[in-house]
């Protein structure tokens, strides 16, 4: 009994290190592991997912902000005209209409799809396919209303409403919520309460041992 005690504590240390050694091991590992994920999470937050969300948001803003304009406009254009005044001109609610659906096509071409999304791939369909249409119809409308033909103006008025409310903001809509989930995983990730709770129970056991 006597030698088992001190043959028994170096086996008892050696152990000991061992684990500790173990746990160093997997803290090093874990924490590099934990570093990794949190810096690509961060990276992709701050240089693609935040940028793409804000760039869906504008292009949104700008075909919302080109639908009202050209329809007040052409709601202008269908009021009658007392005798002897000129009508008003709509070349400025032309020129922002047009200015907008460029700065829509810009905002479009910066997208990037986050995940390989078939939504994503649909709705830029939706939009590439749609906004020459929208584009077609409001010019339809401008000769229209510029020629007198109210009734006819009003006809593509309203489907070039249509194109707009139906099919370009939906579309734009979608692109905006896939984008901002993008931001929200990436956030979470560099975040993430799970690595937090792994992190305390490695440096628990360790600091027990």
């Amino acid at each position: 009994a006597a030698m088992a005690a001190p043959q028994g504590t170096p086996a008892t240390i050696q152990a000991l290190i061992a684990l500790l050694l173990i746990l160093s091991l997997a803290w090093g590992g874990f924490g590099a592991w934990a570093v990794a994920q949190h810096s690509s999470a961060a990276s992709s937050l701050a240089h693609a997912d935040g940028p793409y969300s804000s760039d869906a948001q504008h292009l949104y803003l700008a075909l919302a902000d080109a639908d009202v304009t050209i329809t007040s406009s052409f709601l202008q254009d269908s009021q009658p005209i007392a005798a002897g005044q000129m009508a008003p001109s709509s070349l400025a609610a032309r020129q922002r209409f047009r200015s907008d659906l460029i700065s829509a096509a810009a905002y479009l071409a910066d997208l990037r799809n986050p995940g390989g999304s078939p939504q994503f791939t649909a709705a830029v369909a939706a939009i590439t396919g749609g906004m020459p249409d929208y584009y077609r119809d409001v010019q339809t409308a401008t000769v229209e209303y510029a020629q007198g033909v109210t009734p006819a103006g009003d006809s593509a008025m309203e489907v070039a409403s249509e194109d707009a409310q139906l099919r370009l903001l939906p579309a734009a809509r979608e692109l905006y919520l896939l984008e901002n989930n993008a931001v929200t995983a990436s956030s979470s990730q560099a975040t993430s309460l799970t690595t937090v709770i792994i992190a305390f129970v490695i440096a628990f056991v360790a600091a027990i041992a």
